[in-house]
């Protein structure tokens, strides 16, 4: 008889949502430094991180919450480590690419449709959900 699939623990979860969006922000930070033709100076940046990280940990506070549930729904169904790492990319990009809009609705007032801008909250996402889901998860 088979092993029942191991479970995602609610510590993996909650670490999933409460962290995803400062993992997710750092990932934001670093494309917009790398892209930006004439990125900004150490101390400029370093006076508006505080700022970068709250607003950042706000809007991804939704796009990791329904990361993490669909996760926890999923994984256990997955048996090999590419395709927990395809999950994890394809989970976190679609969630970060659309459920991001509803805190761009709430501090905005408008939802813009800016597809540059939900590519770039996908990969995000993606990133955030692989680096904190795959790692000491016990499933090789």
């Amino acid at each position: 008889m088979a092993d029942a699939p191991k479970p995602v623990s609610l510590a993996r979860v909650l670490a999933i949502a409460i962290l995803g969006p400062l993992v997710g922000t750092l990932v934001l930070l670093a494309m917009m430094m790398t892209l930006d033709a004439s990125p900004p100076a150490l101390p400029d940046l370093l006076h508006y991180l505080p700022i970068f990280v709250v607003f950042g940990w706000l809007f991804g506070l939704v796009p990791s919450s329904l990361s993490a549930f669909l996760y926890r729904r999923t994984a256990p169904r997955i048996d090999g480590l590419w395709q927990r790492v395809l999950a994890c990319v394809l989970i976190g990009f679609v969630c970060g690419a659309l459920a991001i809009w509803p805190a761009v609705w709430i501090f905005s007032g408008r939802i813009s449709g800016d597809l540059v801008f939900a590519v770039q909250a996908g990969l995000c996402g993606a990133v955030a959900l692989a680096v904190i889901a795959l790692p000491f998860s016990g499933r090789a």
